[in-house]
């Protein structure tokens, strides 16, 4: 009988009594066994051994995990968690001197390592090893795995509940940080980021508004800042400028912004124009005021030439969110809450509504 064997350090039982492992499992022995519990709502229902309970795959995920192994952009730094289901454990653990071995039947339909977290890093694995020019190199590379040695299968989807129902997400603004140095992303994304920054650190109209993760200090998460950049970056007055004109002519633009609106500045935190809402709008209206400047042979870096031609936001008027609705205009117009009236623009339907809006006013 051929027997896989691994070593492992013998951890604590779990809650339920199963005896916890961790140890290095070859590639190939690791996708020879691994098995997923996948729901299928023909079989079963959610949650019962008949039924299942894992998420279908991700096929997308699995050929990012694949590449990114192939062109040695990552590792599998992580562990895989799985479980083997009716395992006796006495009768397949032995020393071997200081160390502890887990035997497994290779050819056994039995013994199966039922995947509880890392079902894409496995099968990403997986297409790695059938690929015929990268299997050599990665049949043998150890995989670390976490085992629940005879673990009872509601406690198998006891514990993937538990892992996909407590792990939080990495922030969204740390997430288009981070990716600059990880993956490769295309040049407008990046500058938007950098772009982010530089506004952040340099304009006095931003100064202690955008907010980045872990930071107590700022109004608008630095990702809102960013996503509203993306319709910049789609035009060709502004993307191929340099940084340094980007933020020049962005600052002007806001600073412009502020001689015509300038209630909305004197306290941000009270108002929504430098909010989610606010920046999405005036971003998306920007090129029409920039090309009336080009036009006239004016000053795109100079924030009274950009107030000239902001000048109707002023008046621009809308009912409050009161039960009177009340009339409001200009900075009135950005009022948080029930004040205000640009709270009921907050949708994506309501933004692309405003903005027609603002474009037909400063037209």
């Amino acid at each position: 009988m051929a027997t896989i064997e691994i070593p492992i350090i013998l951890g604590e039982e779990s809650v339920n009594g199963t005896q916890l492992a961790i140890g290095a499992v070859k590639a190939s022995e690791l996708i020879s066994k691994y098995d997923i519990h996948v729901y299928d709502r023909e079989k079963g229902e959610m949650g019962t051994k008949a039924g299942g309970y894992q998420r279908e795959a991700n096929q997308r995920r699995i050929k990012v995990i694949a590449d990114s192994l192939i062109n040695e952009k990552i590792d599998i730094p992580t562990a895989i968690i799985c479980n083997i289901r009716d395992f006796n454990v006495k009768d397949n653990l032995k020393k071997n001197g200081n160390s502890t071995i887990l035997k497994v039947d290779a050819a056994s339909t039995k013994n199966k390592f039922y995947i509880i977290d890392g079902q894409h890093r496995t099968k990403g694995l997986e297409q790695v090893l059938d690929d015929s020019e990268t299997a050599q190199a990665w049949k043998d590379k150890k995989i670390f795995t976490v085992f629940y040695l005879g673990g009872k299968f509601d406690e198998e989807k006891e514990a993937f509940y538990f892992i996909n129902t407590t792990a939080k997400s990495i922030p969204t603004g740390s997430k288009l940080e981070l990716k600059l140095g990880i993956e490769d992303v295309p040049i407008a994304e990046s500058n938007a980021v950098e772009l982010t920054r530089l506004v952040a650190d340099t304009s006095k109209v931003w100064k202690g508004l955008i907010k980045y993760p872990n930071s107590k200090i700022g109004i608008l998460p630095n990702s809102s800042f960013i996503t509203s950049l993306k319709h910049l970056y789609q035009q060709d007055w502004f993307q191929p400028k340099t940084l340094d004109e980007q933020l020049k002519v962005l600052d002007a633009f806001w600073n412009g912004i502020k001689i015509v609106l300038p209630a909305c500045f004197e306290d941000p935190a009270k108002y929504t124009l430098q909010r989610a809402v606010g920046v999405t709008v005036m971003h998306n209206v920007m090129g029409v005021p920039y090309m009336k400047l080009i036009q006239q042979n004016r000053d795109i870096y100079d924030a009274n030439d950009w107030a000239e031609f902001l000048a109707p936001l002023r008046t621009h008027a809308d009912n409050d969110r009161t039960v009177d609705e009340k009339k409001v205009e200009g900075s009135e117009f950005w009022l948080s809450g029930s004040s205000g009236a640009a709270g009921r623009y907050s949708s994506g339907a309501g933004r692309t509504n405003l903005i027609a809006v603002f474009k037909g006013k400063l037209s």
